[in-house]
């Protein structure tokens, strides 16, 4: 069996079926992909977001936690985020951060909203 580049076609087709939202940014901080579920869950064309930076979906109130710094240098790490989502409402994220070896990072996102909205209305978070 051979490695394949996160890059190449049957992995990219791979991650493209995830029903999780999955994107690779390059050593800039910068979209080069995104899959279809992120498309669909956060309501953005991949043009839109191709080329911005990973913090331009960031509530601008959200702190610097130096995770994508961590990846960018090699060790994956995790963090929990508020993110924009096109119709102007926000989505708590659970966010993976894998370094992929060639300077680039995936970012794995699972969607906390509704949890996050449950402890909000019993007085938590």
């Amino acid at each position: 069996m051979t490695e394949e580049s996160p890059t190449t076609p049957s992995v990219l087709t791979f991650l493209d079926a995830s029903f999780d939202p999955i994107g690779i940014v390059g050593p800039d901080g910068r979209y080069q992909w995104i899959n279809e579920a992120s498309v669909r869950l956060f309501g953005y064309t991949r043009e839109e977001v191709l080329g911005s930076h990973f913090r331009d979906w960031l509530l601008p109130d959200e702190p610097v936690s130096g995770a994508m710094a961590q990846a960018l240098h090699g060790s994956a790490a995790a963090v929990i985020r508020r993110v924009r989502v096109k119709d102007g409402t926000f989505m708590v994220l659970r966010t993976e951060l894998i370094p992929l070896g060639d300077g680039r990072v995936a970012i794995h996102a699972s969607d906390l909203t509704a949890l996050y909205d449950l402890l909000q209305a019993h007085g938590g978070a």
